[in-house]
């Protein structure tokens, strides 16, 4: 099958190719990338899938994604094993309208993530989906009132036992919750050195919650593999990330968009702490981004969208965030792509578009090499050479899978 569009972005940073075109195989992975006319020309009689005013990308990656709504919801159906599932289900069927074909799950109540795997190998497709299992935050600390999604431990040795625990239930990242508003700290520097001391020597990747100046300095000693969110950290914090090789996963969306939701209701002369610290956190992404991008640590792309109801991979706005605050849009939407699939070690997988790789991609309307929100028109979506959805092109309801 040959896929082509009027321009083709390989994921890498740099690159745009014009009418250009992907030759997929048999087992889903692109065989070659030439020119439209050369691809026709010697393969003439291969299915040809043309898109000539849009753009062919690879698939988009949310480093920081939650398939389930929280435990907060006063809902109490929605706390169900059952309903929870699917919710998760639909939210894969979400992520795939937004262009994500991968997902980094964190903070995932035991068992649902192996039986989403499940379902994608047998029943119908999910998103490619890297696991982690239950969050880990200490007694009383940051995600302790988030339900059976995430444990309280306290220790080195325990900690090293819920690592191990992560380990033999089949997790190749870790979860930890180390700060939330308060400059305090939460885990001790020997706990937090204990997780990633446990879980570097087993082969797994710790992922961490960190907002804070106090909070993220601590987890930049310990050594963690991506610092979550990084809200308030520092210039000189970012480029020691970038020495010790630490990846920033910004999840800018969560807190602009949740302050954008918690100001119009607001009083701007009293604020409550949380529009305040919404305010600050808003304002802090907004001002500090560009700086902490120049110092060149690697940042890859994220959403944490965990609204009282339901979630929302919209990793094409968290990109529209990176270009409104001053990077360039091909570089955003590496974070989306190359970098994240670097991150989770599926660089020789996924990420970008080039021979050997998984067919792992998406055609949306308009150029988004110049104009980043024309990532949100999606039109069709592949995994591994497959269409797994597809705009409906009647406007006759919203879009909807294949």
């Amino acid at each position: 099958m040959i896929i082509s569009a009027a321009r083709m972005i390989t994921g890498d940073g740099r690159t745009v190719l014009q009418d250009h075109g992907v030759l997929v195989n048999s087992q889903g992975r692109l065989s070659a990338i030439a020119p439209t006319a050369s691809l026709l020309a010697a393969c003439p009689n291969q299915e040809h899938i043309a898109f000539p005013q849009g753009t062919l990308l690879p698939g988009l990656i949310d480093l920081h994604a939650h398939l389930t709504v929280p435990m907060s919801s006063a809902d109490p159906h929605l706390h169900s094993d059952y309903t929870q599932a699917y919710l998760a289900l639909e939210q894969c069927r979400r992520a795939f309208s937004r262009g994500v074909t991968t997902v980094r799950s964190l903070c995932c109540r035991p068992g649902l993530e192996d039986a989403l795997r499940h379902a994608g190998a047998h029943l119908l497709p999910i998103p490619r989906l890297v696991s982690s299992g239950r969050g880990i935050c200490m007694t009383g600390g940051h995600g302790h009132d988030l339900g059976p999604g995430v444990e309280e431990v306290d220790g080195p040795e325990a900690l090293r036992r819920a690592v191990r625990t992560r380990v033999r239930e089949g997790h190749s990242w870790i979860k930890v919750l180390t700060s939330h508003r308060s400059e305090r700290p939460e885990f001790t520097q020997e706990e937090l050195d204990a997780l990633t001391d446990e879980g570097h020597r087993l082969g797994c990747r710790l992922a961490v919650h960190a907002g804070t100046r106090t909070a993220v300095d601590m987890c930049i000693r310990a050594g963690f593999d991506t610092i979550e969110h990084g809200t308030f950290m520092t210039v000189e914090q970012a480029a020691q990330m970038r020495s010790k090789g630490i990846v920033w996963v910004p999840t800018i969306i969560a807190y602009s968009s949740a302050y954008q939701q918690m100001r119009p209701a607001g009083d701007p002369q009293a604020p409550s702490p949380a529009l305040r610290y919404f305010q600050q956190a808003d304002a802090a992404y907004r001002d500090g981004f560009l700086a902490r991008v120049q110092t060149g640590v690697a940042i890859a792309a994220g959403t944490d969208l965990c609204v009282d109801g339901f979630t929302d991979l919209n990793i094409p706005r968290e990109l529209q965030y990176y270009t409104d605050y001053g990077m360039d849009p091909l570089s955003a939407i590496a974070c989306a792509t190359s970098v994240g699939a670097e991150v989770l070690g599926l660089g020789g997988v996924t990420g970008r578009l080039a021979p050997g790789l998984e067919a792992d991609m998406i055609l949306v309307e308009g150029d988004p090499s110049r104009d980043i929100r024309a990532l949100s028109q999606v039109r069709r979506v592949f995994l591994s050479g497959k269409t797994v959805w597809q705009w409906d092109e009647r406007g006759e309801g919203p879009q909807s899978p294949v």
